[in-house]
């Protein structure tokens, strides 16, 4: 659907009313010729001057079949109508009209709108009164309809650089080697570019396409920045009427804006605004340079909008790692740039850089920047933080690093030789292992496993592995799918892993742990649902054989830790939207969503307990075999509240069928270290709880300094405010008891809650969570509350 016709045809039509006539019989013919469609032409005028009504809304009432009127007060409209439909035209400060259009056909047309002398009350001044704020709620009053434009394009470049360099980096050895690549910016500052690939493959941070302030909450990676045409802006944005431009129904204002409070993550700028219309016709905003956020300084943007939608943007952000920048030392830090442009295809130009000497070889350059110390440096740094594997500079990586050392009650130490092939040996072929010792046990644990990427427009992997260890209870595949993006001992948390049993291994006892061997094959697949652009629904398929022990080994003698042995056919399902994904050879990584995530786990299989001479004959009644089936569902979300901060919330539910042993029943993870662990309950004794159904409910809540950014000098340390509220319950059939007589999981037939207040974002990098029990607080081995502290870091 055209929007308006072309410069000849609209001066044309306003040179002589009958040109129109004869256009429309012209038109007619052609349609009768071509099939029963609708061609309106026509132009807007003003009843009082005669002269035409730019940018006038000309729709069909009741859709959002529309176009608006050009600079001449010309229009064009070319549709398929069915039946008779009533074409309405407004504009601001004249009296809306309606003309009925009939089916077929071409149809001429000058419409008159009348002055509407009410609406000329939004342009006075009141005493005493802010006139920015009738003129943003005229503009909120004509927040444009969003109209799909037929062979609309939009081409986004993103570029990403190292910046704040100075020459005293280019004397440092590390920093040396990239001189070649510095280019020199308008401002004398020096930056170097980053290989796309190498920025966004570790940079899980979502830079949103634009800033549209039209929407309420402008989302950016895990922060939200409150609109300034927010219906709440007032309460937190101050506005000011600084100029207007132009004259007659030209006119255009400008609106400043700043923050209220300067300490708010709030944006400050200016918005122009058009008269004749009510719609904005650029915005130009960056983020307060006191704002109380992490890690993002420097947010810049401009938008240039037509109609009320953009079809021009620029952004730029700054992350910086540190705390405090010296100005006679500073630390570089990563420049993201984006630019945008909407309408006809075109070719999005590169931010503008002033070349320095490269040499002549430029290509030659580019191609050997990746392979450089520098690149390589912060290559082997992001991929050992998101995938837990160090690279070696060969075809073969040190495995997971927590395996080289453990260090844990069950085996005091254990030492451990992991390693994993990568893509320099094979691009689609990963082999991985590794083999440990542990010194109490005097046990050998052992793991072999291959991954093949197969050769597939869309991700699907195939594995096979196998392995010895001890294993925590509560990593079944249902809890690994609650802590996904884990790369910790046995997907623990890092705090409760390190601080839990390497720290302080004495009162550690996060979870227990059981003796298991496996021998699993499994299959990955995405796939893409409506939008098509990313993957949206991700599966798994695993068959797996497995030994188990029966009991915590702490319990019994090693030598006697009775098993039992299981097999099993699991699926998952994961459904997710707006979420990027990084793969890393055979790992994937889950960037940040602030819509649902939805995972289905599902299990069946078959058990039966082994025995073996020496041990003691068995006092069951009932047979030491059977069939077993379980479901779960986990639901979890990151929510922007705005200004009210942000909400973090989980709902798992699940239910298993038959009886078994309770190593393969759903176990409530409690967590008894100094640690705070957000998806384990921290009052909780280890060996307390387990079910074969339940439901389990986690929110905490950060508001983002709501409250400690209004306190004079607390406000300047940046802090948070954190509530956490936990629930669960569950029941446990006393047919389980039998096979696992030395268990103490008891039914939890009365709801466990807990809820926390804590104080975040100490020095950018700590919580601190005084955690209280709501129910069982009568349970004299438990203390009803405590004090739990955690690493953090967070935007």
């Amino acid at each position: 659907m055209k929007r308006s016709v072309t410069p000849v045809f609209s001066s044309l039509i306003g040179q002589h009313k009958r040109l129109i006539t004869c256009l429309s019989a012209l038109v007619c013919a052609w349609c009768i010729a071509t099939g029963a469609e609708t061609i309106i032409v026509g132009e807007v005028v003003s009843a009082g001057t005669g002269e035409p009504i730019a940018n006038a809304s000309v729709y069909f009432a009741g859709t959002k079949i529309g176009t608006a009127s050009d600079s001449t007060g010309s229009f064009f409209l070319h549709v398929d109508l069915r039946a008779p439909m009533k074409l309405k035209f407004s504009a601001v400060g004249y009296k809306s009209q309606r003309l009925e259009i009939q089916p077929g056909g071409s149809k001429g047309m000058q419409v008159v709108l009348e002055e509407r002398s009410t609406e000329l009350a939004e342009l006075f001044v009141v005493p005493g009164a802010n006139p920015a704020l009738p003129l943003l709620d005229s503009v909120r009053a004509h927040k444009p309809v969003p109209l799909k434009k037929a062979g609309s394009h939009e081409e986004v470049a993103r570029s990403y650089y190292l910046s704040g360099f100075t020459k005293r980096h280019l004397e440092r050895r590390l920093w040396r080697s990239a001189a070649a690549w510095m280019v020199q910016e308008s401002d004398s500052t020096l930056v170097m570019p980053i290989p796309k690939d190498l920025a966004e493959q570790y940079a899980l941070l979502e830079m949103p396409p634009h800033l549209d302030v039209y929407r309420s909450l402008m989302p950016f990676g895990s922060l939200s920045f409150l609109s300034p045409l927010a219906g709440s802006g007032t309460a937190y944005y101050q506005y000011f009427l600084v100029d207007s431009t132009g004259s007659g129904a030209a006119k255009s204002y400008r609106i400043r804006f700043r923050p209220r409070n300067s300490f708010d993550p709030l944006l400050t700028g200016e918005l122009r605004i058009d008269s004749g219309t009510w719609v904005l016709s650029d915005v130009t905003c960056r983020l307060s340079p006191k704002a109380s956020v992490n890690y993002l300084s420097d947010v810049q943007y401009h938008a240039h909008y037509q109609h009320g939608r953009i079809t021009k943007d620029t952004m730029s952000a700054v992350l910086d790692i540190t705390s405090r920048r010296d100005s006679l030392r500073p630390f570089p830090t990563l420049l993201i740039r984006q630019s945008s442009e909407s309408g006809l295809p075109v070719e999005a130009e590169e931010p503008a850089l002033t070349r320095t000497e490269r040499g002549a070889d430029t290509s030659g350059v580019a191609g050997a920047m990746p392979e450089s110390p520098l690149f390589r440096c912060a290559r082997w740094l992001g991929y050992t933080v998101h995938t837990g594997y160090m690279p070696t500079g060969s075809f073969l990586d040190i495995g997971h690093i927590e395996e080289l050392l453990h260090l844990n009650r069950y085996e005091t130490v254990a030492f451990g030789l992991p390693f994993r092939t990568n893509a320099r040996l094979s691009p689609r072929v990963s082999l991985e292992g590794y083999v440990a010792y542990g010194v109490r046990d005097r046990g050998v644990k052992y793991k072999a496993g291959v991954q093949w990427l197969l050769p597939t427009p869309r991700r699907h992997l195939l594995g096979a592995q196998v392995w010895d260890r001890y294993v925590y209870v509560g990593s079944d595949r249902a809890g690994r799918a609650q802590r996904e993006n884990s790369i910790g001992y046995n997907n623990l948390s890092f705090n409760s892993y390190v601080f839990g049993e390497v720290v302080y291994p004495g009162i550690g006892y996060v979870a227990p742990v059981r003796r298991r061997q496996d021998a699993t094959v499994w299959w990955e697949a995405d796939w893409v649902g409506a939008s098509g652009a990313r993957p949206l629904v991700e599966t798994e398929l695993a068959l797996s054989a497995s030994r188990i022990g029966l009991s915590d080994p702490l319990q019994t003698a090693y030598a006697d830790t009775r098993f039992f042995r299981s097999m099993g056919l699991s699926g998952t399902v994961r459904l997710g939207w707006g979420q990027r994904t990084a793969d890393l050879f055979v790992t994937r990584k889950h960037g940040m969503t602030h819509w649902p995530v939805v995972q289905i786990v599902a299990e069946a299989g078959s058990w039966s307990l082994e025995t073996s001479e020496g041990q003691a004959p068995r006092t069951v009644t009932s047979p030491g075999y059977g069939m077993y089936g379980s479901l779960h569902l986990l639901v979890h979300q990151h929510v922007n509240l705005g200004m009210g901060g942000q909400l973090d919330w989980l709902v798992r539910a699940g239910a298993s069928f038959g009886r078994m042993p309770t190593a393969l029943l759903t176990v409530f993870g409690g967590n008894s270290s100094v640690t705070y662990d957000p998806l384990a309950f921290n009052l909780l004794p280890a060996r307390t709880y387990a079910a074969d159904r339940y439901i389990m409910v986690h929110a905490d809540w950060n508001g983002r300094g709501i409250l400690f950014n209004r306190i004079p000098g607390v406000r300047y340390l940046r802090l948070r405010e954190l509530l956490e509220v936990k629930f669960a319950y569950g029941g446990l059939r006393d047919s389980h008891y039998v096979l696992s007589p030395i268990d103490t999981y008891r039914s939890l037939d009365i709801p466990y809650v807990e809820a926390g207040v804590g104080i975040g974002n100490i020095l950018r990098i700590a919580d601190l969570y005084a955690v209280f029990r709501l129910t069982d607080v009568h349970n004299p081995q438990v203390p009803w509350w405590g004090i739990r502290f955690r690493l953090h870091l967070s935007m």
